[in-house]
Formats: C-alpha cells, sequence, structure tokens
C-alpha cells in the first residue's frame, strides 16, 4: 500500500470541485469574499474527513499523505463539501451518492493488497483486527461494506465470544483475597473475577477452606447460623455494574486473607489486552466478527459456513489452552500476567501451581 504525498494540492482540488459544481468557467477568484470563505472552510472539513478515514486503514502522520489507492476519497470529499456550500440542497446527494462509489471503490481496492500480509495477520494489533475483519468481508462472494465504528463494534463482540467460549488457562489468575468484616471482598492484583478456577480458597493462617456452595447449601447453612466467624461458604450474584458479588458464611468476624485462582471477566478490547489471547486463537476474533456481519447483512449461508468451520477449528486446538483436573508441571498455566513475581516478590508463587 504506497503511502504518497498527494498529487495535487489541497488549493487545485478545491479549485477543481468548484468547476465541478458552477461549470469549467467558474475559479476561486470569481467567488465571492463570503463565497470563498465557506468554500475554504468545506475544504478544510473535506480534508480532515477524508485523512481521519485514512488514518483507521493505515498509519499515517504526514497530514499531506494518502495511501494512493484512497486519494479518490479525498476529492469525494471535499466535493461533497464545496457543493454543500455553494448549491445547498441543489444537486448535493448526487455528490454524496458519488462520494459513497468513491469509499466503495477506495475501500475494495486498498483491500486486495493485504490478501496474504503477514503483519496484519499477526493480528498484534486492534487496527490489524479491524483490517483484517474489513479485508474479508469485501472479498466475500456478496461483499459487505462497513464504516470502521461498525467494524471496531464487531471486533469487540467477537472478542468477547472468544474469551469466554471455554475456561481458557490464559483467564485464570493467582490471587489473594482479603474479607472484612463489613461484607466487602478485595483482589490483590486487582481484578474483575468472572467465577472461580476452583471450588475452594485457601486461608492463609491455617489449613481450613473457604468452600464454594450452590444456593441451596449456602442458604441451608446460613439458616442454621448467623453467627460472625470464619466464613466456610461462598456463592457469587451478580451486582448492579455487570460484575460479580462474593457472598459469605458466617459473616467474617475479623479480617482474613485467602489465596486462590480465579478467572477473570473479559479485559477491556485493546491492543495490550488483545496479546492475552494466544496467537493461534486471534485469528477467530477476526473470523467470528465476518460471520456477524455476513449474518447481519443478509449473507446467512456464508455465515453459518465460516461459524461452523470455527467452531470445529478452536475445538480441535482447544486442548492445548483449556486444561482441567490434576495439572502435572507440564500442564501447569502460563505466567501470562506475570503473577509469579507479584505475588511472590520475585520468590516464587505462592499458590504453588496446583492444589
Amino acid at each position: 500500500m504506497a503511502i504518497q504525498s498527494l498529487n495535487y494540492s489541497i488549493n487545485e482540488m478545491r479549485d477543481r470541485a468548484i468547476r465541478e459544481v458552477l461549470g469549467q468557467q467558474a475559479s476561486y477568484n470569481s467567488l465571492s469574499a463570503a463565497e470563498r470563505a465557506d468554500v475554504d472552510a468545506a475544504t478544510r472539513e473535506g480534508n480532515n474527513r477524508a485523512q481521519s478515514f485514512a488514518k483507521y486503514y493505515a498509519e499515517i502522520d504526514d497530514p499531506n499523505a494518502l495511501p494512493d489507492e484512497l486519494q479518490g476519497v479525498l476529492f469525494a470529499e471535499v466535493l461533497v463539501k464545496v457543493a454543500r456550500a455553494l448549491r445547498g440542497s441543489e444537486g448535493y446527494e448526487l455528490f454524496v451518492r458519488q462520494a459513497e462509489q468513491a469509499y466503495e471503490r477506495a475501500i475494495f481496492s486498498y483491500t486486495t493488497l493485504w490478501v496474504a500480509d503477514p503483519v496484519i495477520d499477526s493480528y498484534t494489533s486492534t487496527q490489524f483486527v479491524r483490517l483484517a475483519i474489513m479485508r474479508d468481508l469485501v472479498r466475500l462472494p456478496d461483499r459487505v461494506m462497513l464504516n470502521v465504528y461498525e467494524l471496531d463494534r464487531l471486533a469487540r463482540n467477537a472478542w468477547d465470544f472468544i474469551w469466554n467460549y471455554k475456561d481458557w488457562n490464559f483467564r485464570k489468575r493467582d490471587v489473594e483475597l482479603t474479607l472484612e468484616t463489613n461484607g466487602d471482598v478485595t483482589f490483590d492484583p486487582a481484578i474483575n473475577m468472572d467465577s472461580p478456577a476452583m471450588q475452594w480458597f485457601v486461608y492463609t493462617d491455617t489449613d481450613q477452606r473457604l468452600f464454594y456452595a450452590n444456593a441451596e447449601r449456602f442458604y441451608r447453612y446460613k439458616a442454621r447460623g448467623g453467627d460472625a466467624g470464619r466464613p466456610i461458604l461462598f456463592r457469587l450474584l451478580p451486582d448492579d455494574t455487570g460484575g460479580k458479588v462474593m457472598k459469605l458464611s458466617s459473616p467474617p468476624d475479623k479480617q482474613y486473607t485467602l489465596f486462590g485462582e480465579v478467572y477473570i471477566q473479559t479485559p477491556e478490547y485493546n491492543d495490550a489486552n488483545l496479546l492475552m489471547l494466544p496467537p493461534e486463537l486471534r485469528q477467530y476474533v477476526v473470523r467470528w466478527a465476518v460471520a456477524e456481519a455476513a449474518s447481519i447483512y443478509g449473507r446467512s449461508p456464508v455465515s453459518r459456513e465460516i461459524r461452523g468451520n470455527t467452531l470445529k477449528e478452536i475445538d480441535t486446538i482447544a486442548a492445548q489452552f483449556d486444561r482441567h483436573g490434576d495439572l502435572d508441571l507440564e500442564q501447569e498455566m502460563d505466567d501470562v500476567y506475570n503473577d509469579e513475581n507479584y505475588l511472590a516478590g520475585g520468590g516464587g508463587n505462592q499458590l504453588g501451581g496446583r492444589y
């Protein structure tokens, strides 16, 4: 994708737009002062919009540069804005349709360059994921053209789906829990827990454990007592923020500290968190987003095929990242969050990795 200086200046583009709107004899100097001011503002607006559009698809630091495949978009934007400034609503819709066609031609031309791009296919940034989704959508038999906001929405939805599809090992974190007498439960490191990764947490001052209980067991035990003491059972309930709150029985009579392993909730979709996904799984964020778009925009057979193949492939490789039961040393979860140093001050994992 060639990124180069513009083939002609913004002023030349402005003058060309004036002739397109008012006729070949028209010029910038023939306009009134008020019209020139309106045209200058319209030209700047068109330029800014085209540059913003281009920045979604390429790293562009030079404000006077555009990928050559997208330069038609720049003129189309300037033309639309100048037409609106000089003619109001008269003929404006025609120029809008021309601009839409320019965007479609530009994106289709631009994305054909990415068919086998190892940089994009590394999926190491949200921008690369966006580019890959757009590339695959325009390559469908009946292509789908979406704006960047819709592309990012699809990516976030797919990210959430892949993250929660299984109890992946990379979702686990070793944590220290502190139980307060007022019922508050805090985690160190600070995380948003989705669910415990085992059926208990271990007290630091004794061999006793805090066990998970279903609703029946929890409230049967709670009904028998209620006196404050060392909590024996816990259960999780949703809170008003979309997170989880831990209910304890008995209520703590003092502060207690425990260790355990938990699954974290879906983190924010951004460049840093994207790398939590193993490289083998990142491609499925793209695939699932493409399938969702195909379903939404009337390509249901294509969507079903992509989704079916994606789930089969994920299930095939899942054993590498989705481990259960007693883990031997070769199967312990990777310390992708550097918790070993965090929890133990550099002296080793206090949880020992297994229970």
